[in-house]
């Protein structure tokens, strides 16, 4: 367990400039030190809109490592309540990832032991009680080690979980879909490339249509290289991404992944002649939907040796991204922003809890009001404990975003919703534009073009007559120029 846990910490860089404009303020950090006064590592973090803040990763308790979960105010930070799960086995468990919905659920995902070997656990937990509500496990084909690494939630009730799991041979990627409300397992998704060499999925990401992305690195007999995956929600393969670096590495091997509204795909990594070298850069990455690149950044510090695992988006486009910089005798947990258009980086920053000690930023997560959340780890008297800090970033909230896109061009919620079977559909264009505009279904499948024309600048509307289709879930999508928006459309016959 160990190893994937120094993998984790030690695997992923991202480009950035050294900046300063607009640096954070640091609001308030907590530490937590389990009862065995042992290893505490937080491994992901999520707020949800009820001024929680969910940390969870793994902490000894003297024999083994439990799960843990710790649920913050996001004002002041004080602590809600924890969590720890022993499985029955009592050997190692971990939580590596979570999500939270609408409705107050907490999902964790990580790696639990049995008979020595790691399983998948996916579990779902009232975020207001902590009470677990189900558990799922996954054991591969192989009765190997299988960790899951990460998980998204769509608009459906559907949850995504993706990781790593052993062939018999080495490991391929595996991505499950349950539904959310029951646990029940949906599809179950495996890639192996083509030289059947070592997979590895660590980033999992999902947009409003209930299309997945998955990431990781692939070994194709010669060096590990970032791959990208998108499914529909049906668990069909949309296209596959490799990217090749072309500078000085032999490997390449993933971070994070995350989608913003307009289903752009952000992807970091980092790359290094070896693993095991001081001699690492970091590399970012940017998809449209359509699996088209739209830029590259990559940073390499003047210590040769920084690390990111962690991502979010704001919703005004600001790329955050959190890791580690060595300092030239410790490491320190550094941050920076990137404006999402561009890859530009807007500004950057390092912190350091002690003088002597090793501080890891392996998560981070953004509020509407622009609040930023970091998680990781810190060393403290020869061992490690979980680290979590609230900066204020001076980002714009979420109302003025949305004053600014008003005032720009937006796809309003269509009326009436849920309709039968007709419905109108009003939007702004800021300028005369190229516009479209498209109906799809929850598989991803477009089922009506409503708009594709050039149209003068000001206020439209369409009437969406859906006579032919079946109840259920749609998505109006707007793309006006190379913007695009997306609204939730409920049709009930």
């Amino acid at each position: 367990m160990k190893k994937y846990i120094f993998t984790i910490i030690t695997m992923v860089l991202s480009s950035l400039n050294y900046t300063s404009a607009q640096t954070p303020n640091v609001l308030w950090n907590k530490t937590y030190n389990g009862p065995a006064n042992g290893f505490d590592f937080a491994l992901d973090c999520i707020q949800d809109n009820a001024n929680h803040l969910f940390v969870v990763g793994y902490s000894s308790n003297g024999n083994n490592d439990d799960i843990l979960i710790v649920n913050y105010n996001t004002t002041n930070g004080d602590t809600i309540w924890t969590r720890r799960y022993n499985s029955p086995a009592n050997e190692y468990d971990m939580a590596l990832g979570c999500v939270v919905d609408n409705t107050g659920n907490l999902f964790v995902v990580g790696a639990s032991m049995a008979n020595g070997r790691f399983d998948y656990i996916t579990m779902k937990y009232n975020s207001t009680s902590g009470d677990t509500i189900w558990t799922r496990r996954y054991n591969g084909t192989a009765n190997g080690d299988d960790m899951a690494l990460e998980c998204a939630l769509d608009d459906s009730g559907n949850i995504f979980v993706t990781g790593v799991s052993f062939n018999g041979l080495n490991n391929d990627y595996v991505t499950i879909k349950y539904r959310a409300d029951n646990g029940t397992m949906v599809w179950l998704r495996s890639f192996d490339n083509t030289a059947h060499g070592k997979d590895e999925a660590y980033g999992c990401a999902a947009d409003p249509l209930g299309n997945v992305y998955v990431n990781g690195y692939s070994f194709n007999g010669t060096s590990y290289n970032l791959v990208t995956l998108k499914y529909n929600s049906a668990g069909e393969v949309q296209w596959t991404r490799t990217s090749l670096d072309t500078l000085d590495s032999v490997r390449t091997v993933h971070s994070d992944c995350t989608v913003d509204e307009s289903m752009n795909i952000y992807v970091s990594g980092m790359c290094g002649i070896e693993l095991n070298s001081g001699n690492r850069y970091g590399i970012t990455l940017k998809y449209t939907s359509s699996g088209n690149l739209e830029w590259t950044t990559r940073y390499d510090s003047p210590q040769n040796y920084d690390q990111f695992l962690g991502s979010t988006i704001d919703h005004s486009g600001n790329l955050y991204l959190s890791g580690s910089s060595y300092n030239g005798s410790n490491d320190d947990i550094l941050l920076l922003k990137l404006n999402a258009s561009t890859g530009n980086t807007i500004w950057s920053l390092l912190y350091n809890d002690q003088t002597q000690s090793h501080d890891y930023g392996l998560s981070c997560a953004i509020d509407v009001s622009g609040y930023l959340y970091v998680s990781g780890a810190t060393t403290s008297s020869n061992t490690y404990d979980y680290i979590t800090i609230k900066y204020n970033t001076g980002s714009t909230s979420v109302n003025e975003i949305m004053s600014e896109r008003h005032s720009s061009y937006l796809l309003f919620q269509n009326f009436p919703n849920p309709f039968n079977p007709t419905t109108i559909l009003r939007y702004e264009v800021p300028e005369n534009s190229l516009v479209a505009l498209s109906i799809f279904n929850t598989t991803g499948e477009k089922v009506a073009n409503l708009v594709n024309e050039f149209q003068s600048k000001g206020n439209h509307e369409i009437l969406f007559d859906a006579s032919l289709l079946p109840s259920g879930m749609y998505y109006a999508e707007l793309q006006v120029g190379k913007l695009s928006e997306v609204k939730k459309l409920v049709l009930v016959k």
